[in-house]
């Protein structure tokens, strides 16, 4: 099929239309909420992600935008309701590794960790509100591994807990 393809709400109303050529997506994507405003738009080449994805709120504000190039993700962010930035993953070229840093809704830096092949690998940091240190957790293969360290609002180690593969395994 070469085409516009369209889905409809029980209603009636337009949900999705997608611009399609020898029966693959090609071209842009359009999602709606049933009140007809822009729920998503993404655009597509050879059936594959190739370019911006967007996603918004319901009051019309962005909620995620992703990169894409020839089907790999090369970036990806997070917004609040309010608009601003909650969350942006930076990734590479090949879309294999790169940092995934949290806001505060006051767009103070909560949490980094590194990524590889989408997941959590490496030395997580998370912070107060006011910058400083919270937190050191490792990860390995996605999950919490090693020695995790809590800190004050002072600076001063109070815990440190160890995990193995996501689970906590006591406290030091």
């Amino acid at each position: 099929y070469s085409g516009t393809a369209k889905g409809y709400y029980e209603s009636g109303k337009l949900q999705w239309e997608v611009e399609c050529k020898n029966d693959k997506w090609d071209g842009q994507r359009k999602e709606y909420y049933e009140n007809g405003k822009v729920q998503g738009e993404s655009f597509f080449k050879d059936g594959e992600p190739d370019g911006f994805t967007r996603r918004y709120h319901k009051n019309g504000k962005l909620q995620s935008e992703s990169f894409f190039r020839d089907g790999k993700q090369e970036s990806a962010r997070i917004y609040y309701e309010s608009g601003k930035l909650k969350q942006e993953d930076v990734l590479n070229a090949d879309g294999t590794s790169g940092v995934r840093k949290v806001y505060y809704e006051s767009g103070a830096l909560m949490e980094e960790s590194p990524l590889r092949d989408g997941k959590s690998e490496g030395l997580g940091k998370g912070y107060y509100e006011n910058g400083k240190l919270r937190a050191e957790y490792p990860f390995k293969d996605g999950e919490q591994d090693g020695l995790t360290r809590i800190y004050n609002e002072r600076g001063w180690l109070e815990q440190e807990a160890p995990y193995k593969k996501g689970k906590q395994e006591g406290l030091t």
